[in-house]
């Protein structure tokens, strides 16, 4: 028969893993996006950016190449949340950074 964990050493292996992500440093950035994604309309800053560029819709979705469904749901709040990843080719369309599109 094998031994199961006692929960003296669950408890150790969790608190390891607990202690690993509070000192990687990409864990403040993945609390960092997770706490603006959730608080935050992204789709507001992005079109005050995006018009203080003089870029339309048409043109930002082609820089990005992100359809221009995605873009008008994201400025109009219908996709409050949006990837990470369609973030970052936003900002790169824009030629800026995250941390600027979102100020």
């Amino acid at each position: 028969m094998g031994s199961n964990p006692t929960p003296s050493a669950s408890y150790r292996f969790f608190g390891e893993i607990r202690n690993f992500f509070e000192q990687n440093p990409l864990t403040d950035i993945v609390k960092f996006y997770y706490n603006v994604k959730r608080n935050f309309n992204h789709g507001k800053e992005y079109k005050k950016y995006r018009n203080k560029m003089g870029i339309s819709q048409d043109k930002l979705s082609k820089l990005a190449d992100i359809t221009l469904h995605t873009i008008t749901k994201i400025e109009s709040g219908t996709m409050p949340n949006p990837r990470i990843k369609t973030i970052k080719k936003i900002a790169d369309a824009l030629n800026t950074s995250i941390d600027n599109l979102l100020r």
